[in-house]
C-alpha cells in the first residue's frame, strides 16, 4: 500500500495539471437576460461560457458586481477575468479576448415625443447622454470628447434619470435594457423609445486577464471549448432551453 501511495504522490507531482480541474473566477454585473444573479444557471450566456470552459477541464465561479469594479479587478489580474465584454483595442491590451460567444445591439433610448433624430453622432452634441461608468461602446462614441456623456453605474439610474429630465437619451444594449424598463419600469415603458439607426452590434467576449498565469492558454481552451459545444448542439440547446 506504500508503494502504491507514493506511486500516486508521483504521479500527481508531475502531471498535477491534468489531474486537477483549474478553477477561473469571471467578474461581470448584471446584465439580465444574457446573464444575472436570479436567472435560471445564472442565464443563457453565462451557462454557454460555463458549459465551454468545461470541455477544456475548468470550472467557472462567476461573481456579480459593478462593472467597473469588475474591469478593474481583471486588469490587475485579482479575478481572472471578465465575462461579456464588447471588443476594444483598449481591452485588447490587457486581456486575451475569446472568441465571440453572443452579440449585442447598442442603441440610444429616449423619451417619447422628444423629437430627437439623428443621422450621425454630431447630431447629439447639445444632448446629455447616459452611459454605463466603464463600458465601451464603439471607438467612435468613446472618443468623441464633444459629446455630453455623464456616467452611471447601473442602467436603472440612467432609466430614472432619463424619465426624470436629467439627461436627454442613454446608450445601452437594447435587450438588456428593454429587460429593465419592462421589469421594473413597467408602468413608463411607453414612455421610453428606441432611437434609430442602432449605434452598433457588438460581439461578446470572455477576457481573461493577462496578469495571470498561463492566460493565453486558458483563452485558447476557452476558445476550443467554445467550438466544440457549438459543434455538438450544445450551445443551441442551452440558448432555447432560456427561450433563445
Amino acid at each position: 500500500m506504500k508503494k502504491i501511495a507514493l506511486f500516486i504522490v508521483a504521479l500527481f507531482m508531475v502531471y498535477g495539471p491534468a489531474f486537477a480541474e483549474t478553477k477561473i473566477i469571471l467578474g461581470t454585473s448584471e446584465w439580465s437576460p444574457y446573464f444575472a444573479s436570479d436567472l435560471k444557471n445564472n442565464g443563457p450566456l453565462a451557462e454557454v461560457v460555463k458549459a465551454a470552459f468545461e470541455k477544456s477541464g475548468y470550472t467557472v465561479e462567476i461573481q456579480f458586481m459593478d462593472w467597473n469594479r469588475a474591469v478593474g479587478l481583471s486588469k490587475t489580474g485579482k479575478i481572472d477575468g471578465l465575462l461579456g465584454c464588447y471588443y476594444s483595442k483598449e481591452r485588447a491590451e490587457v486581456l486575451e479576448l475569446s472568441e465571440p460567444f453572443g452579440e449585442s445591439t447598442v442603441v440610444l433610448f429616449a423619451k417619447k415625443g422628444s423629437g430627437i433624430s439623428y443621422n450621425s453622432l454630431e447630431d447629439l452634441k447639445s444632448y446629455k447622454i447616459g452611459t454605463m461608468r466603464g463600458n465601451k461602446v464603439t471607438d467612435e462614441f468613446d472618443s468623441a470628447s464633444y459629446l455630453k456623456k455623464e456616467p452611471a453605474n447601473d442602467i436603472e439610474v440612467n432609466i430614472k434619470k432619463l424619465l426624470a429630465g436629467r439627461i436627454d437619451i442613454f446608450v445601452e444594449s437594447k435587450f438588456v435594457a428593454q429587460d429593465v424598463i419592462n421589469s421594473k419600469f413597467a408602468q413608463d415603458k411607453d414612455k421610453i423609445e428606441v432611437l434609430n439607426p442602432p449605434l452598433k452590434t457588438n460581439t461578446l467576449h470572455i477576457g481573461i486577464s493577462k496578469k495571470i498565469a498561463n492566460a493565453k492558454k486558458i483563452q485558447q481552451d476557452l476558445d476550443a471549448g467554445l467550438k466544440a459545444i457549438k459543434d455538438d448542439g450544445t450551445m443551441d440547446k442551452i440558448l432555447k432551453s432560456h427561450g433563445f
